[in-house]
């Protein structure tokens, strides 16, 4: 006879322990598989596993680490006129990037030493990590409202998934600065006037870098400038070169850059190296750029250069002998250069007396004194004023307002008598 038995499943739980794995012989981090395979206790020989278990997993005991790329990470502040998304890039090895967060920490200004918790859009003044987007181009877009003139500073860490904290924070700092710089022009002036007398051999001007709110400013860094011919629409100075060419389309060499000190900002040339031509009209244009890149307005100045002298006209008196009509000396004036004029001078000489008219009465000096107008001008002299029968000479000279003064003076002689000459005839007599 044959004797039956029943034989059920059996499964067990298996543990193996107390194993010890070189994994710094292994080289570190390692993706590591783990193999298994039963047997049973069949006789003479067990019956073997067909299909091996297998399970892989990671081995990972490399902290991540991240670095912070805007603002640009660096022990020194850096300044930022403009900061909607701070970013950077994190690698979490093996196992991968489970988390990446930032601290954003005032450290002066209207919050100094509170962090912000974008949670609640607020600041407080515990720590507050908060969770940018995870990938290795991390990005984080929650940012304050920052205040312009306030020092923030940053720290970011990283999780990977095999809980590995990043060791070494990344930490930068910088000085936030959105307020504009100013900038302003002294010499030339504005619709000013230039020549041999008086020249422009510097141009100058102020700037400046406000405090904002925050209590601090990035510092101006430079002042720009461009020199354009108006009489020539399209004709710019040449700084590389220093000379006038035909620019349709600017380049670098059509603008400079200079570097203020204590709030002013200057460049002296020649007079050869910056070519002022007479009868022309020139502008500079000037702006400021502080070292967060903010930029101010634009200032903008005209002024004309003229070395030509000008040029009066006497038109009264206008012949050889005048009476008592004579009560107002006159003329006109022009000048070849871009100058207006500014003053009309006027010199009467009492020729038998060798004096001169003081403005109310003669004096032994030459004086000029002041014409009103200029194209035409007056001078009104009281008939009172003249002696009969006596020479004067009238001159009249003008002063531009490039200060260059007339070289060949305007003259004229009048013979002045009040009386009347009479006429006796004599033949035929009468009779």
């Amino acid at each position: 006879g044959v004797t039956t038995e029943t034989v059920t499943a059996q499964r067990i739980r298996w543990l193996y322990k107390d194993i010890t794995v070189d994994w710094a012989g292994m080289g570190g981090d390692k993706n590591v598989a783990v193999n298994v395979r039963a047997y049973d206790k069949a006789l003479p020989d067990s019956n073997d596993e067909n299909v091996i278990s297998t399970r892989a997993f990671v081995y990972d005991n490399s902290p991540p680490t991240a670095v912070i790329e805007r603002p640009k990470q660096q022990p020194n502040p850096s300044y930022i006129k403009e900061l909607l998304t701070i970013s950077g890039t994190a690698d979490g090895a093996l196992s991968g990037l489970k988390a990446v967060r930032l601290t954003i920490k005032a450290e002066t200004g209207g919050q100094a030493g509170n962090y912000w918790q974008d949670s609640t859009s607020a600041w407080y003044s515990t720590s507050t990590w908060n969770v940018c987007t995870t990938a290795n181009n991390w990005t984080y877009t929650a940012v304050p409202s920052w205040q312009s003139g306030a020092k923030y500073a940053l720290d970011v860490k990283t999780t990977d998934y095999a809980n590995n904290v990043q060791t070494v924070i990344a930490t930068t700092t910088f000085l936030f600065d959105n307020t504009v710089p100013t900038v302003g022009i002294t010499a030339p002036t504005d619709d000013g006037n230039y020549g041999p007398q008086n020249q422009l051999l510097t141009l100058t001007g102020s700037c400046d870098d406000p405090v904002g709110g925050g209590g601090a400013a990035s510092g101006l860094n430079r002042v720009t400038l461009i020199l354009k011919d108006t009489t020539q629409s399209t004709t710019y100075y040449n700084w590389a070169t220093q000379v006038w060419e035909n620019a349709p389309t600017l380049t670098v060499n059509h603008s400079t850059n200079t570097t203020p000190s204590a709030g002013a900002w200057s460049i002296t040339k020649t007079l050869g190296n910056w070519g002022w031509t007479t009868a022309k009209r020139y502008e500079l244009k000037a702006w400021s750029t502080d070292n967060a890149g903010c930029v101010s307005s634009t200032s903008t100045y005209q002024f004309d250069y003229d070395n030509q002298p000008p040029v009066s006209v006497i038109q009264a008196p206008n012949k050889s002998h005048h009476n008592n009509s004579l009560s107002q000396l006159s003329g006109t004036a022009s000048d070849a250069g871009a100058s207006e004029f500014s003053t009309m001078k006027v010199m009467v000489k009492w020729n038998e007396q060798t004096k001169y008219w003081q403005g109310t009465d003669w004096g032994a000096s030459m004086v000029w004194v002041n014409a009103t107008g200029v194209a035409p001008w007056t001078y009104s002299l009281p008939v009172s004023s003249y002696t009969d029968n006596n020479y004067y000479i009238v001159y009249s000279s003008g002063i531009d307002d490039s200060l260059k003064y007339q070289t060949v003076i305007s003259s004229y002689s009048i013979y002045y008598e009040t009386k009347h000459s009479t006429t006796i005839m004599t033949k035929p007599n009468r009779y």
